[in-house]
């Protein structure tokens, strides 16, 4: 039992930090007839990938719940995650959009206090400057072909980004983030339970 849940726990670590660095060989350049260029850092993803891609990380992180309460029943210790869902905001939203995914409407009152949603989602670029020149830059050329060339000085990284809102469309922070910061909050919840992680 203890390898099958540090593996879900792995499994939540990767589809987090997929969404962090996807690979940028997928992102696509285009030129047009005016010299203009596009540039399409989800790799053509569609909109039925881009939401797999988010609903991946919330069903990685909220499944910690079931299987904590198994692990707890397993050892015989008390069980914190309905409180750990009470008190902490990201690990609540992330519970409600689980809810919400599976059940469509929630018959009872959500955790969060809101009814939280994925707005649009997307991928971005990030650069990160390089150390030894300070200097982050995207040069786009094209090469000998007229195929666009992309060139990076610094680290490129592409992010799924989306935002979620609530009732009212309010932001409430970078699904990502949020998702984040409640696979740490389970992740302690665990250790507390005495897992190995």
């Amino acid at each position: 039992m203890i390898d099958a849940l540090q593996l879900k726990l792995r499994r939540m670590r990767a589809a987090l930090e997929h969404q962090r660095a996807v690979d940028l060989s997928t992102a696509t350049v285009e030129w047009n007839e005016l010299g203009d260029f596009r540039f399409d850092p989800s790799g053509g993803m569609t909109d039925a990938e881009l939401s797999n891609a988010a609903h991946s990380i919330i069903y990685s992180t909220a499944y910690c719940k079931d299987a904590l309460k198994d692990w707890c029943r397993a050892i015989g210790v008390p069980f914190h995650g309905e409180s750990l869902i009470n008190s902490n905001k990201s690990v609540s939203i992330v519970h409600d959009l689980w809810n919400l995914d599976k059940h469509h409407v929630l018959d009872k009152p959500p955790r969060s206090g809101f009814t939280p949603r994925i707005g649009p989602i997307y991928v971005a670029m990030t650069i990160t400057s390089d150390p030894q020149t300070g200097m982050a830059m995207v040069l786009v050329t094209p090469n000998a072909d007229g195929m666009p060339s992309i060139e990076f000085e610094g680290s490129p990284k592409l992010n799924l980004r989306a935002a979620v809102l609530d009732e009212q469309g309010n932001n409430l922070g970078q699904l990502v983030q949020i998702c984040t910061e409640a696979a740490d909050a389970w992740e302690q919840a665990f250790k507390d339970a005495a897992l190995p992680v």
